[in-house]
């Protein structure tokens, strides 16, 4: 995850407000407990990327518990798909992306 929110804080000298590049990072808690996840990433993000840091972009949404409609939805706006796992086991997700015709990372 640090990698990833590390690409989406500009250099101090960038003052490119026209790009439209977001990052969403979507969560499930079907084996674990919502409130842990969040604030885990949460640290995680304070962490890499210190609150009062001036070139911080607000284009990184978190999202959870999405009803399958709004998955495909998503999936239909996406650019690519990245799922940073280790133990997946089957793979869902990535099957569920390139059904959708999205470049798998």
């Amino acid at each position: 995850m640090e990698a990833f929110w590390k690409a989406f804080v500009l250099p101090a000298n960038d003052t490119d407000t026209h790009n439209s590049a977001c990052l969403v990072i979507v969560t499930s808690t079907y084996h674990d407990d919502p409130s842990r996840i969040h604030s885990d990433l949460q640290k995680l993000w304070l962490a890499t990327i210190p609150p009062h840091s001036t070139n911080r972009r607000k284009k990184i949404v978190f999202l959870s518990g999405l009803a399958t409609h709004d998955l495909i939805q998503l999936y239909n706006i996406a650019d690519a798909f990245v799922l940073p796992s280790r133990g997946e086991g089957w793979g869902r997700p990535y099957i569920e992306a390139m059904a959708m015709c999205l470049p798998v990372i």
